[in-house]
């Protein structure tokens, strides 16, 4: 992988449990991922049903909580959204000194009264430029688009208020420039300070400032604030049957998230030619737009699920099992519509399948899943011409073809073991044709054996 590409997620020891009757047990459906994903990428991740590879997709949008690791997001900057975990940390002594990386590491400071006023002015003041510049400035612009569209009178007035929000915005922004002067006053202030994050601590603040995350951390989101992403992180149901509301036609269906979003008002003029224009995007023609679901083939709900996830203009698309309810004819033809859409918006996708011959023709990058635990991370090309670990020989070993599969991988014999009860030290080892007596005794290190090609397997340390 270039090493210029731009990070859009960082997965760091991304944990999922759920409980089970007993409660001394819990089922580890992912533990510990480690994973970066990257901006115009499409990133397969496979395995056997049960590795947790749709937990995964849901719980890196927070459609369900996850356990413990973190989900940083980098499509917008922390001080942009300015979200309450930052806001209420600055207020906290004992946090300000335990995680220094969420404030600059200024605690290299003897007294820190002063930064973190200062950190204070600017989340506070980085709130309420997001709310005045957030939803009210969109809903307005496209109102003066609809009074533009319909040659409405109101149009001057619309736009009187356009110009006073956007001086409002101005001053806020150039209030918030001001205070990363001052910010930027005080790290140089302190560059040669030491940080005393313990005892004997002897780490200089340009070291603390390698520490900073601009990334946003999406468990830590209030419910409001993971909503405002929401337009940036889109998924594509595995269901393409009851992933839609049979009650609402297409077109409800598709501009729901753009009105509830504040891209467009419910009875702006503009909306229906814009749902239009979506559905000729993923080849539904105008005429399907007042249908209810019941009266579309698979292949073409699906193609409304796409549609929908594209109305709020996504960075991230989670495709979970998309065409794997699909005939092949039709897998085809949504493989080839994402790829498409793909260059055209510059989208990033997490392509979620069991099938190594779907996923080997739409991924940059694959990563191989089991009982909870990427065990091998490759571009896709490589992946297949050489793969490492025994699972994935095995798996490429079961995909039927004219020449026949791999000719070092043995199919994995044998039931996925039980989540809440996974054998010791490498879960894979009560299958593996290869595994030996370290492999039931301790955890196989996450390694990088080529540039770019990771595995976990003892067998090749």
């Amino acid at each position: 992988m270039s090493e210029n590409r731009q990070v859009l997620l960082k997965i760091k020891d991304l944990r999922k449990y759920y409980p089970t009757e007993d409660k001394d047990r819990v089922t580890k459906a992912l533990d510990g991922i480690n994973l970066e994903i990257y901006r115009g990428e499409t990133l397969g991740l496979v395995g056997e049903s049960g590795c947790g590879k749709s937990t995964f997709g849901k719980t890196v949008l927070q459609l369900v909580p996850q356990t413990g690791g973190s989900v940083r997001y980098y499509g917008r900057k922390v001080s942009d959204l300015a979200p309450d975990y930052v806001l209420l940390a600055l207020f906290l002594e004992t946090a300000f000194r335990r995680e220094p990386e969420l404030f600059g590491g200024f605690t290299v400071l003897q007294d820190a009264e002063r930064p973190m006023q200062l950190f204070r002015q600017r989340y506070e003041l980085a709130r309420k430029a997001a709310k005045v510049g957030g939803d009210k400035l969109l809903l307005l612009r496209s109102r003066i688009e609809d009074a533009e569209f319909t040659s409405s009178p109101r149009k001057e007035k619309l736009k009187e208020q356009l110009r006073s929000l956007e001086e409002k915005v101005l001053h806020l922004q150039e209030r918030l420039a001001e205070l990363d002067r001052e910010i930027d006053a005080l790290r140089i202030e302190g560059a040669t300070g030491k940080l005393p994050l313990d005892p004997g601590a002897d780490r200089t603040f340009a070291q603390a400032e390698a520490l900073r995350d601009e990334g946003i951390d999406l468990s830590r989101l209030g419910k409001e604030e993971m909503r405002h992403l929401r337009t940036d992180l889109q998924m594509i149901f595995q269901d393409p049957y009851a992933s839609l509301d049979p009650r609402m036609k297409v077109e409800k269906i598709i501009a729901e998230g753009m009105v509830t979003h504040k891209y467009m008002d419910s009875r702006s003029p503009r909306l229906r030619q814009k749902v239009l224009e979506l559905m000729e995007s993923c080849g539904l023609g105008e005429r399907l737009a007042d249908r209810l679901p019941a009266r579309f083939s698979g292949g073409q709900r699906q193609r409304i699920g796409i549609a929908r996830a594209l109305a709020t203009e996504p960075k991230l698309i989670i495709c979970d099992e998309a065409v794997s309810a699909l005939d092949v004819s039709v897998q085809s033809q949504i493989i080839n519509l994402l790829s498409d859409l793909k260059q055209q918006k510059d989208l990033t996708y997490v392509f979620i399948t069991h099938d190594l011959s779907v996923v080997k023709y739409i991924s940059d990058r694959i990563g191989v899943m089991y009982l909870g635990n990427l065990v091998e991370l490759a571009e896709a090309e490589e992946l297949f011409a050489r793969p490492l670990h025994p699972y994935t020989k095995g798996l490429l070993a079961a995909v039927p073809t004219l020449e026949g599969g791999q000719d070092d991988g043995e199919i994995p014999e044998g039931d996925v073991p039980d989540p809440a009860d996974p054998p010791s030290g490498c879960k894979y080892h009560s299958r593996c044709p290869m595994a030996a007596e370290v492999c039931s005794e301790k955890v196989p290190a996450w390694r990088e054996m080529s540039p770019g090609h990771f595995c976990a397997c003892h067998r090749l340390e």
